[in-house]
C-alpha cells in the first residue's frame, strides 16, 4: 500500500471513530432526557396523587362526629402529622387555617423521635388532635402508636400497606390494579371508638370489619 493509500486509510478511520464517539455522545444525551422526563413525569404522578389523598383527609375531617365533649371547649380541629412523605407535606402546608365542620383547622407537626424521650408529653400531644395522619416513613413506630391510641377520640388515618392491618382506622391507599386511590374504614376498629363517621362517606370506602 503507498503512502497515499495508507494517509486515506487513516483519515477514514479517524473518521468514522470520530462519528461513534459522536454518535455515543448524542445517544447517552438522549438517555439523560429520556430518564430526566420520565423522573419529572413520576415526581408529577406523586404530586397528583398526594393531592388526591390529601383531598380524602379533608372529607374524613369534613363528615367525622367526635364526641362533643371533646369539640365544645374549642373552636378548632386539630389535625397531628407524624412522620414525613408527600402527603403530609400537603398537609402541612394546605391545612392550615382552612375550616371543616365550621371551625378553623390547626396542623400540628408532632416529632415521634424528640417527643419519644417523653412518653406523657408525646402522648398528650397525640391524644389533644382529633385526626393523626401516620405518614409511610414510620415503619418500626407506627404498630406502637395505633396500639397506645386505641379507643381514644382521636381518630388515626395513615398511607402505608399495612397501616388497617396493625389496627389503623382509615386508609387511603393508591390501588395500582384499579389505577385510583383507594378508602378504607376499619369498621371494626371504629365502633371500638367513641367516633363515628358519616354513612355519605362510608359509601364511597371500602368497609373491612363490618
Amino acid at each position: 500500500m503507498n503512502n497515499d493509500a495508507k494517509y486515506c486509510v487513516a483519515r477514514l478511520i479517524n473518521y468514522l471513530t470520530s462519528c461513534r464517539w459522536r454518535l455515543l455522545a448524542i445517544f447517552s444525551l438522549l438517555m439523560s432526557l429520556v430518564i430526566a422526563l420520565g423522573s419529572s413525569a413520576q415526581a408529577a404522578d406523586n404530586e397528583r396523587l398526594a393531592k388526591v389523598k390529601a383531598a380524602y383527609v379533608y372529607n374524613v375531617l369534613k363528615f367525622t362526629r367526635w364526641p362533643e365533649t371533646d369539640m365544645s371547649a374549642s373552636n378548632v380541629i386539630r389535625v397531628g402529622i407524624v412522620g414525613q412523605d408527600t402527603v403530609a407535606a400537603f398537609l402541612m402546608q394546605g391545612f392550615n387555617g382552612r375550616q371543616a365542620q365550621d371551625r378553623s383547622i390547626e396542623v400540628l407537626k408532632i416529632d415521634y423521635d424528640e417527643l419519644g424521650r417523653n412518653e406523657s408529653e408525646l402522648w398528650s400531644k397525640l391524644k389533644s388532635c382529633q385526626l393523626v395522619y401516620l405518614s409511610q416513613s414510620l415503619v418500626n413506630n407506627k404498630a406502637h402508636i395505633i396500639a397506645k391510641m386505641k379507643g381514644s377520640n382521636t381518630l388515626l388515618v395513615g398511607g402505608s400497606e399495612d397501616f388497617i392491618g396493625q389496627g389503623g382506622m382509615v386508609g387511603i391507599l393508591f390501588d395500582k390494579q384499579r389505577k385510583r386511590v383507594k378508602f378504607i374504614v376499619n369498621m371494626e376498629v371504629l365502633r371500638e371508638s367513641p367516633i363515628s363517621i358519616s354513612s355519605k362517606l362510608l359509601k364511597f370506602a371500602d368497609l373491612v370489619g363490618d
